[in-house]
């Protein structure tokens, strides 16, 4: 189900995010004061995983897909601006 997907997805992330920024740390490609940022991301991800658990499959379905479209719009208005600013860059320069 549904549900049973987002919950996996979520539960998932977690050992996957500690793995990644245990190598990170190693590489010395973070530092310790900004490690303290994922603490509510991780409780986050818990939170959601079990609220997701308890909500309705199909209002999960169409609650991802509105968040799939509002994502899309707003990566296309970044880009948008992006390529904007870029050209106005290179007017100013002729």
């Amino acid at each position: 189900s549904q549900r049973m997907a987002q919950s996996m997805n979520l539960l998932s992330f977690i050992p996957m995010s500690i793995v990644a920024t245990v190598f990170h740390i190693k590489n010395k490609l973070i530092k310790f004061p900004y490690l303290l940022l994922s603490i509510p991301a991780l409780i986050s991800s818990v939170l959601g995983s079990m609220l997701a658990s308890y909500t309705d499959g199909a209002f999960l379905s169409k609650g991802f897909g509105v968040f799939l479209a509002v994502l899309g719009m707003v990566n296309l208005v970044v880009a948008f601006i992006k390529k904007e600013d870029q050209f106005s860059k290179k007017n100013k320069n002729d």
